[in-house]
């Protein structure tokens, strides 16, 4: 988990400085059967925007904390898988935003940019 908290310290600043309007929300496994982690997406751009230990709410709420009011106003939508977790966390800091339900999983590890992002969702 080293990894993950040092790679996405290094984004932060990088990330803030931008703005994200559709902002995706999954979780992936890092090996299959192992601990889990979210993972955060512009969906216009296909960037990765962060990647957050754990699957909970308060894992998603710090992050979404961190990152400054002026970019959480910045999100308009939300796209989650409809975990009862992120619907929480999505409350707290971005209930000015619509909140989509995508049952598909949204994230593909196995591209990069865009090409991991489906789609219709980047359109």
């Amino acid at each position: 988990m080293t990894l993950v908290r040092t790679w996405s310290e290094r984004v932060a600043e990088h990330r803030r400085k931008k703005r994200c309007r559709v902002l995706l929300i999954d979780e992936t496994s890092l090996r299959r059967r192992h601990r889990y982690v979210t993972v955060l997406l512009n969906a216009e751009t296909g960037e990765s925007l962060g990647v957050v230990e754990h699957r909970s709410a308060k894992a998603l709420r710090t992050f979404l904390a961190k990152q400054g009011h002026r970019w959480l106003k910045g999100v308009e939508v939300v796209v989650t898988d409809g975990s009862e977790a992120y619907r929480a966390a999505i409350r707290t800091h971005l209930s000015h935003a619509t909140h989509v339900r995508y049952n598909q999983k949204l994230w593909n590890p196995g591209f990069e940019g865009e090409r991991g992002v489906p789609s219709h969702l980047t359109q």
